[in-house]
């Protein structure tokens, strides 16, 4: 077994004499015991809606070409599919009978440009806070408002590959950081080249090591943000 850490808010009481009774809080490290764990990056997969030459919808994949690499991500793909839509069929060749669509990439919807006090960014972000456990949420927006207290330029909520991520845009300081909902996680922060990386998908990104920071959802946490931001 290894030991992990579980970030938790810890509430207690403190007694100041007599009849002075002050409720307080605070954000912990909680150790608890698990099987050792590898990370596994997860395939990514993108299926576009298209149309043959009979006008017929379907749902395709992009173009995988058959090679020994690439073995495992078609029998992925295929296992998807059959999961999915309980068939599959694999075409070869030019794919002339197939309309192929022109596919714009969106993983992010861009607010509206202003600064943003946090209960109004709340309000946009609140799909992202409500797909968390419960138990979570005092952490996630905790976490959303310490970045927020920086005055970012811009927000962009994720869609897509990066459903989950709020980015915060500080371009005079050229950074721009990538908050996930998910606790457990870590907070990545990016350069100026943050939207050609935001194309690529999450497995690139981490297996290539792009990042600037990558900030992990512990005790420190905060103050490595204000060292980061402030």
């Amino acid at each position: 077994m290894e030991t992990a850490y579980r970030m938790v808010e810890w509430t207690w009481t403190e007694w100041r004499g007599r009849y002075d009774i002050v409720e307080r809080s605070e954000f912990v490290d909680r150790p608890y015991q698990r099987y050792p764990r590898s990370f596994i990056l997860p395939p990514s997969i993108e299926f576009s809606l298209s149309e043959d030459i009979a006008g017929n919808l379907l749902i395709v994949t992009p173009e995988i070409q058959f090679v020994p690499d690439n073995y495992e991500t078609i029998i992925h793909t295929v296992n998807l599919f059959l999961e999915i839509f309980r068939e599959c069929e694999v075409f070869s060749g030019e794919l002339k009978s197939i309309r192929r669509p022109g596919i714009r990439q969106l993983n992010w919807e861009i607010l509206p440009p202003g600064r943003y006090p946090w209960d109004r960014l709340q309000e946009h972000v609140l799909e992202v806070i409500h797909d968390a456990p419960e138990g979570n949420r005092v952490l996630i927006e905790d976490r959303l408002e310490t970045i927020n207290l920086y005055e970012p330029e811009f927000h962009v909520v994720g869609k897509v590959g990066f459903r989950g991520y709020v980015v915060f845009g500080y371009p005079e300081k050229r950074l721009y950081v990538f908050e996930n909902a998910c606790t457990g996680n870590a907070t990545y922060v990016f350069g100026e080249n943050w939207e050609t990386l935001s194309k690529l998908t999450k497995t690139q990104i981490l297996d290539e090591n792009l990042q600037l920071a990558r900030l992990i959802h512990r005790k420190g946490w905060h103050a490595s943000i204000r060292e980061l931001l402030g």
